[in-house]
């Protein structure tokens, strides 16, 4: 039996395990007993050339260059012909049905009405919102839908949201800020976060974390109707967005998460009480013993190091990634934290398991390996000595989009 698809067509795609296309290499060699292998040019026409390939995309694909161009059964008669191009197609739903994100039956967490909306608008300025804590805007540029805050002239970037694509992180941070599901020890049934900009992050976890409650804080209500109105966010009975204050929150709430999931900015900066020593210390209270956090923060100041020192004199433990873009996202454990292979094992039993857009393993490539350099050159952040707008300033050499 000849092969269907070369084992190096599998590796471009980002897809190393080939025992994964199985399913498609057995039924169309049984139909077609004929090496059929898929055009580069057809693979790079499916979805926007720069994304990373979803399996699922990949393995229909195959199966339907299998079908349009397999030549093993075109000399059967007609009624043997058609028996056969059914079960194949039969079988090839079944199989990428599979592998798809486990989402079926699931409450939708998009409206895609909005969202289709949305992207039938032109492109620009969509809206303008003042509230008591931000000014936000909302643009569009083709597919991509930003919302921004405006502090003393200058934009952040809060959240980019892909409207084509619902499972794609535009944003380099928060592709890496999925890492953190690695490190939690049990699986992750209840996860917090403080901070919710367009959802984006929370959506994504959601879609391919469909066992796992998702409580998102946000201290700014508009923010989350904006969030409704143009992202098209949905809440569920296991997804909540939640109007208040992170470090209220937690002192309120006695709840135990397995991850919590820091991004609450005002914009260039963490908000100065959820950086200092008693806040981690709140946030290792509501972790489970097994749980993990994970905080955006940006890098290149003083601010930074103190933010990695403190974490540090909190937790065991702490890992970097660094976006390359001005972000680094830093994980702490309850425990200590696991080995390198041990994360690496982890990374691909999810990656197996979910099917993540973002790859759990490529992701895990980025991390430092001497997470400890940083914090020997910052200052312990306490409720009594936080001076985060003055570290903020010392080493940075321009305003930075978040």
């Amino acid at each position: 039996m000849k092969p269907i698809v070369n084992s190096s067509s599998w590796q471009r795609l980002g897809e190393p395990e080939e025992a994964k296309a199985l399913e498609l290499r057995t039924v169309a060699a049984m139909v077609y007993g004929d090496e059929v292998v898929p055009s580069q040019e057809r693979i790079e026409r499916i979805g926007d050339a720069d994304l990373p390939r979803h399996p699922l995309q990949v393995r229909c694909s195959v199966l339907c260059d299998a079908i349009a161009r397999g030549k093993g059964c075109m000399a059967l008669p007609r009624v043997e012909r058609c028996r056969m191009l059914t079960t194949t197609l039969v079988m090839g739903i079944l199989t990428c049905a599979a592998f798809a994100p486990l989402t079926a039956g699931a409450e939708p967490l998009l409206d895609e009405g909005v969202r289709a909306a949305i992207l039938e608008r032109p492109d620009g300025r969509l809206a303008h919102i003042e509230s008591e804590y931000n000014d936000i805007y909302i643009n569009k540029r083709r597919n991509e839908l930003t919302m921004s805050f405006q502090l003393k002239g200058w934009h952040y970037t809060e959240s980019v949201a892909d409207l084509r694509n619902p499972d794609r992180l535009v944003l380099r941070y928060s592709q890496l800020m999925s890492i953190a599901t690695i490190y939690p020890e049990e699986p992750k049934k209840k996860i917090l976060m403080l901070g919710l900009g367009g959802g984006s992050i929370s959506t994504y976890l959601g879609r391919f974390l469909p066992d796992a409650e998702i409580d998102t804080v946000e201290i700014d209500r508009r923010v989350i109707e904006a969030a409704k109105q143009y992202f098209g966010l949905r809440e569920t009975k296991r997804v909540r967005y939640l109007d208040g204050d992170g470090r209220v929150f937690l002192n309120r709430n006695k709840a135990l998460y397995d991850l919590i999931l820091l991004d609450a900015y005002r914009g260039g900066f963490v908000p100065f009480h959820l950086l200092t020593r008693e806040f981690y210390e709140l946030v290792k209270q509501r972790l489970t013993p097994g749980g993990a956090v994970a905080s955006n923060i940006h890098d290149g100041t003083k601010l930074y190091h103190s933010t990695v020192r403190t974490l540090g004199e909190v937790f065991p433990g702490v890992d970097l990634y660094p976006s390359g873009e001005g972000e680094v996202i830093a994980v702490a454990t309850k425990r200590v934290l696991p080995g390198k292979e041990g994360l690496a094992s982890r990374a691909a039993a999810l990656q197996e398991h979910y099917n993540f857009l973002h790859s759990l393993p490529l992701l895990l490539k980025r991390r430092m390996e001497d997470a400890s350099s940083p914090a020997t050159t910052g200052e312990l952040i306490t409720d009594d000595f936080a001076p985060v707008n003055l570290y903020d300033t010392i080493g940075r050499q321009a305003p930075r989009r978040k």
